[in-house]
């Protein structure tokens, strides 16, 4: 992978946590058109790291992650709490859900 692949990948990854990190502190207080727009720009960042998951291979992109595929796990973890917790779901436009592969 090239070095502006792993940086893009790598500022994907700190933008997604820094997303949930804000999602979990301030979701109650926004209003309902900032809720869309969080949320979906939230999924439209995993829906790339979906992609460079699909395009590199889950273990070369995992093995650029600081914590690994624990950081991924991590992710997935705080976004069904996210979800149970604020229907985050809810808020989010079809086309931003990952469709199962």
């Amino acid at each position: 992978m090239s070095i502006p692949n792993r940086y893009t990948l790598v500022n994907i990854v700190k933008s997604i946590n820094q997303r949930i990190k804000d999602i979990t502190d301030n979701f109650s207080n926004y209003t309902e058109i900032e809720k869309v727009r969080v949320a979906n720009a939230m999924f439209s960042e995993l829906n790339l790291f979906h992609d460079a998951i699909n395009t590199f291979g889950e273990v070369q992109v995992m093995d650029m992650l600081e914590a690994g595929h624990e950081s991924y796990t991590n992710i997935l973890d705080q976004l069904d709490y996210l979800n149970s917790s604020n229907n985050l779901l809810d808020y989010v436009s079809k086309s931003n859900l990952l469709e199962s592969d």
